[in-house]
């Protein structure tokens, strides 16, 4: 019977493709930083699901350990990057590569204090 349903119906849902999760652009003044392989980049955009940033030397179906620096976190978060795609200005699309609980919680910290961030100069130009 239906009232005996036990399971409970799930409030979100991770998307397939997970780099068509909500992004958000790093605020120039503080910027999201990645280090991978000994060299800094900084973010052009970050969602729960990946990164992009521009390194013309980086090719598609690499995949590197990085250190990611996140304004709204002290210390470095530790992961792996799957560059999915790269386009001829160099932005490579990357995935997080089976993140573990804790960055994940760092991320979605991170996109949710931007949203509001964004929403907070909409509405000083208005």
């Amino acid at each position: 019977m239906f009232w005996k349903n036990k399971t409970k119906p799930k409030l979100f849902k991770i998307p397939d493709n997970r780099r068509n999760s909500f992004r958000v652009v790093p605020h120039p003044d503080h910027p999201a930083v990645i280090t991978l392989l000994g060299k800094n980049f900084q973010a052009t955009d970050i969602s729960s699901g990946g990164i992009s940033f521009r390194n013309p030397a980086a090719e598609p179906d690499s995949q590197f350990k990085v250190e990611i620096q996140l304004p709204t976190c002290r210390s470095k978060l530790f992961t792996e990057l799957k560059i999915l795609k790269k386009k001829e200005d160099g932005l490579c699309h990357c995935i997080f590569v089976d993140p573990d609980p804790d960055f994940e919680d760092e991320i979605h910290y991170y996109v949710l204090e931007r949203q509001k961030e964004e929403i907070r100069e909409e509405k000083k130009i208005v």
